[in-house]
């Protein structure tokens, strides 16, 4: 009893008739090709295009050529197997092969024409009244090869799933029709989608295109396959930039929009086109008139690639991966079907029309010549059949035929295994009645090898991908398809190989191209996502950080680093005192010629040991001011040294002692200049402590102080007695910021230098004190007579060391490098120490050396002396008195208490 969906697609298709006449059906798909057999096959293939009319689908007058081969290649296949005897001995298969026209609607009717044959109640009111009934099957068939579209089968698989009539199809290849639920009676031959858009990802992750293009047409092969290949994209982390659907029939202006939102965008340089070769031909029409640029990488599914050459677009895709079904080519077949002429293929009710088509586009220009009974054929002919045969190319029986070999040969095998399963005994005359759900289970357990290589049924009835990647080259002026990769379900391990130095890449780049929306990052800089989809930018780490996993910056632990890579720290590069910069240089030769001139003072003082003026001046204290002096100029060689605790403690104490002994002795100087002149005021009798020996033991309980907190200093912790300290140097740029995008790796480098502790601090406020008195009492003796003055040499030393500290301790302190820290130090105790034997040493013996020296007789004025100034009767007259006032000034402790009458 027929269903309810069964009696529905009957009524409807007989109102469809009613509504519409005769032309319900075109007469073109009336026409069948027939052989009656002992078991029939239905086949349903494209033989005409469609032509859309308000009347209905209607078949037009265009053919398929390569249709031809595949109708062919079914009849072929059968006959192939009614002359072997390992597979249906003693049975003769017949087929009935109808055109679909390349309509949905059609692919239907074809599909209830083939399974319910003549017998159909409809069938002569829908076709036209002059079909011959002879020519077709009366009981229908029981199983179908085709349709070759998916759209088409999803239409005709209903009939044959409501009918239980097994159907393969040779190219249907959308994963709805996997759907067991829906479609228990439909297999096919050729891979499923599915497996075809796991090619397609695998060859994206291969070459590292993680931001792509997707173009689809709206039918179901080109929706299923984009949101397969969406979905895929997510699950690998592949940006789809772009996905657009586009109609089966798409307007010029539909077009055009999807290649200028091509163009605007360069970062994408994959577009993967999932689509019907009207549609994917269309957008590479457009994109070659508009001047798309020609480094696009397009990746072709299987339904396009071979089409290009039709709409002449070769030189836009060249540099194309294209995916093709692995099938193996028929060389019987070509043979067998180059041997075909109108002659001898006179059942083939389309052949004729085929011929005259391969004549015109072949220019074969002999006029085709009346069929004769007789088996000989002009030369004309045979040069005509020579010609027209010339185009077909070798090879041309791979694909879509192969996939027709197999399907014929599949229903052949379970047909063969269901006989001799229920005809025990191996009776060959046995013809059971079986069912189609019979038929199905055996042809689900199918698995053999014949010219399509081997062959068998995964559980959803589709057999596992097998692809082959191919790229378009122009090799020698010709555009071929060349075999680069290939893609292999069955293979657990590594599905894809390619073979990447047989590529040709679009654009004649001779690198894999870059499609990916993200700044490649230098080293120190991390990506971050910007505001437009999928697309990275980067982002440079603090200086001091690194980057971990490529995606985050990480703090360099203190005194550590990043190195040039940025991938791990290391510590700061230490860089040693050198004695090679200049302003050490200068410092050392200052303190080389302060060290000469040092000794010179010495050599003159030890020379002239009994003056008078080397007496007064207190020889004692100025050997012990010297003394200090040359500690001064000494400093500058233990801080250059690499500094350690015994470096740096040396080095405090030279400072601080070289300070007390330069200063004490300059204070009891000035203090007893200032004592003098206040007691000569009041009487004659004598200041206290201004003898010499009263003077040494004074100077040595100071500087014995000093040497007890240097001492203390050194052997103290070190938060008393300081150490050593560490100065890095951190870079620093133009923009004051820190690092610029236009510089090179930064560098962290660090010095060691002595750090001074508190100790230092007691010893340098000591000093200060000693110094403040210097100032003191040369601010008081500042109105000593001129001729007794010898405290406002020390007060411009004293006040230039006063100076000096002021500029120094900001400049030590702020200072951005070790070696300008040290040479400061270094160069005020040294200036310091210049100003001291200038201002002390130096006129003392540029009066003993010159003055006395070109002026004899200026002994003979000081106090004292047999004439003095106070007894100047000699001077007879005002000249002698000017030539008198001429001499040297008396400044001198002796002569000033020789005036008074008493003895130092």
């Amino acid at each position: 009893m027929m269903s309810l969906s069964g009696a529905f697609i009957i009524f409807w298709l007989g109102m469809t008739a009613a509504g519409r006449g005769v032309l319900a059906v075109p007469s073109l798909s009336c026409v069948s090709y027939v052989r009656r057999g002992d078991y029939n096959l239905g086949g349903i293939f494209s033989v005409h295009e469609d032509s859309h009319t308000l009347d209905g689908d209607q078949c037009s007058e265009e053919l398929y050529t390569f249709v031809m081969y595949v109708v062919e290649s079914m009849v072929f296949a059968i006959d192939e197997i009614n002359n072997r005897t390992d597979i249906l001995p003693d049975v003769e298969l017949g087929f009935e092969i109808r055109d679909d026209c390349l309509s949905d609607d059609l692919a239907l009717w074809t599909a209830m024409a083939l399974i319910k044959g003549h017998d159909n109640p409809l069938y002569e009111h829908i076709c036209p009244e002059n079909t011959t009934e002879g020519t077709l099957l009366d009981d229908g068939v029981i199983g179908i090869v085709g349709p070759g579209r998916s759209s088409m089968s999803l239409t005709a698989a209903s009939v044959a799933d409501l009918f239980q009539v097994p159907m393969i199809s040779y190219a249907a290849t959308s994963d709805e029709l996997s759907d067991k639920v829906k479609f228990p009676f439909f297999l096919r031959s050729v891979a499923p989608d599915r497996f075809q858009v796991d090619a397609i990802a695998d060859i994206l992750v291969h070459f590292e295109w993680v931001y792509i293009t997707i173009l689809y047409s709206t039918d179901e092969y080109g929706i299923n396959g984009a949101r397969l290949l969406q979905q895929k994209a997510e699950e690998y982390g592949i940006c789809v930039w772009l996905s657009v659907s586009i109609r089966a029939s798409p307007s010029e202006r539909e077009i055009a929009d999807v290649v200028q939102r091509l163009k605007r965008n360069v970062k994408s340089k994959v577009t993967v086109i999932f689509a019907i070769y009207q549609v994917a031909n269309a957008v590479l029409t457009e994109g070659r008139r508009s001047g798309l640029p020609n480094n696009m990488t397009w990746i072709a599914s299987d339904a396009w690639g071979h089409r290009l050459a039709e709409f002449n677009n070769q030189d836009i895709a060249l540099g194309g991966l294209f995916i093709d079904l692995e099938s193996n080519s028929v060389p019987e077949l070509e043979q067998h079907f180059k041997t075909l002429t109108p002659e001898n293929n006179r059942n083939n009710p389309w052949f004729d029309t085929y011929w005259e088509h391969l004549r015109s586009k072949t220019n074969c220009s002999h006029q085709h010549r009346a069929r004769t009974e007789t088996s000989q054929v002009s030369r004309v002919q045979e040069e005509e059949v020579e010609c027209v045969v010339s185009f077909h190319k070798p090879g041309f029986s791979s694909k879509a035929v192969a996939s027709v070999f197999d399907a014929v040969y599949a229903l052949a095998y379970a047909l063969d295994s269901l006989l001799k399963e229920s005809c025990p005994g191996g009776d060959l005359q046995c013809r059971p009645h079986f069912t189609g759900m019979d038929f199905l289970e055996h042809l689900y357990n199918v698995n053999f090898q014949e010219h399509g290589g081997h062959f068998l049924f995964e559980d959803k009835g589709d057999p596992p991908g097998k692809y082959e990647i191919k790229n378009l080259q122009l090799i020698d002026g010709e555009y071929r398809m060349v075999p680069v990769g290939r893609w292999d379900a069955m293979n657990a391990t590594a599905r894809l190989t390619m073979d990447k130095d047989q590529i040709y890449w679009a654009g004649g780049n001779v690198r894999i191209p870059e499609s990916i929306c993200k700044e490649t990052c230098r080293a120190g800089y991390i990506p971050f996502h910007l505001s437009e989809a999928c697309c990275w930018g980067c982002h440079r780490c603090p200086q001091d950080a690194i980057v971990a996993n490529g995606t985050q910056c990480e703090k360099c632990p203190k005194g550590m680093w990043p190195d040039r890579n940025y991938t791990s720290c290391e510590p700061y590069p230490e860089i040693p005192l050198s004695t090679n910069e200049p302003v050490i240089l200068v410092v050392l030769l200052l303190s080389g010629l302060g060290i000469l001139l040092t000794v010179v003072t010495v050599a003159g003082m030890c020379a002239h040991w009994n003056h008078p003026r080397i007496k007064a001046n207190s020889r004692e204290l100025s050997y012990v001011n010297i003394v200090g002096l040359i500690l001064a100029f000494l400093t500058i060689f233990p801080l250059i040294t690499r500094p350690s605790k015994a470096s740096c403690s040396v080095a405090q104490t030279i400072i601080s002692v070289c300070l007390t002994l330069t200063f004490a002795p300059t204070l009891l100087k000035v203090s007893r200049i200032y004592r003098i002149f206040r007691a000569g005021k009041r009487s004659t009798q004598r200041p206290s402590f201004i003898s010499p020996k009263e003077q040494i033991v004074m100077v040595s309980v100071m500087v014995g102080l000093q040497l007890i907190i240097s001492c203390l200093s050194a052997v103290l912790p070190e938060t008393f007695s300081g150490g050593i300290d560490k100065y890095t140097y951190n870079p620093f740029f133009e923009d004051g910021v820190g690092v610029s995008e236009d510089v090179g790796h930064p560098t962290v480098s660090f010095s060691f230098y002595c750090k001074f502790g508190l100790g230092f601090l007691i010893s340098a406020v000591y000093n200060l004190i000693i110094i403040i008195g210097c100032c003191y009492y040369a601010l008081r003796a500042r109105h000593v007579p001129d001729n007794y003055n010898e405290s406002k040499f020390i007060a411009v030393s004293v006040y230039s060391t006063l100076v000096l500290c002021l500029a120094v301790v900001p400049m030590y302190e702020t200072s951005d490098d070790v070696h300008m820290k040290i040479a400061t130090l270094s160069l005020a105790l040294i200036i310091n120490a210049y100003v001291t034997i200038v201002c002390l040493y130096m006129p003392k013996f540029y009066i003993i050396c010159f003055i006395e020296k070109k002026f004899p007789d200026a002994s003979s004025l000081r106090p004292g002396s047999t004439r003095t100034l106070n007894n100047s009767s000699s001077l007879k007259d005002r000249g002698s008195l000017r030539s008198a006032k001429t001499q040297p000034p008396i400044n001198t402790f002796v002569e000033l208490f020789s005036e008074r009458g008493e003895e130092l």
